[in-house]
């Protein structure tokens, strides 16, 4: 079983985008909404050590915001995101406490949300020109991370609010 922490984009936002995402990629929207992926399930394989460390976490952290940006083109140009920011470095932070070692953390993490997932990049050329252009520039308000449990094939969330602010 593969488990993930994610910020998952709220309310209109994320209807924004998952209706994006329903016309090129249906088949991951489902149980799937909009998000950004700030632990994979490759770099803290021990379930047990990653739940413990996620719940210190998000006890010890305060709401901040992201900001969605515009479409970009994954590197190998096999499917398409919206680049997210994160102006105050909360999502770094919280990286470091949850992938002390014996984590192996990613040495570069690119904060995004997917539109069309690289495994459908045959799509891409049709999806593109409707890509292109979508530029949000919105900032959203974080109050917690999810645990998403699972395969594609069956996912399961547990969210995980912050502390009060």
């Amino acid at each position: 079983m593969r488990e993930q922490i994610r910020i998952t984009v709220p309310g209109g936002l994320r209807a924004e985008i998952d209706a994006i995402r329903e016309r090129f990629n249906p088949e991951l929207v489902r149980n799937n909404p909009a998000h950004a992926t700030i632990v994979y399930h490759d770099e803290l394989a021990d379930p047990a050590l990653l739940r413990e460390r996620l719940a210190a976490a998000v006890a010890e952290t305060e709401p901040f915001e992201l900001e969605v940006g515009g479409a970009r083109r994954f590197r190998q140009a096999t499917g398409a995101y919206l680049a997210v920011t994160d102006p105050t470095g909360a999502v770094e932070r919280l990286r470091r406490a949850i992938l002390a070692p014996p984590s192996t953390p990613r040495t570069r993490l690119m904060l995004h949300v997917t539109l069309l997932h690289p495994a459908f990049g045959h799509r891409l050329e049709e999806a593109w020109p409707a890509f292109a252009p979508l530029r949000f520039d919105r900032r959203f308000r974080v109050d917690g991370l999810d645990l998403m449990s699972g395969s594609r094939e069956g996912l399961s969330t547990s969210s995980h609010p912050f502390r009060a602010g």
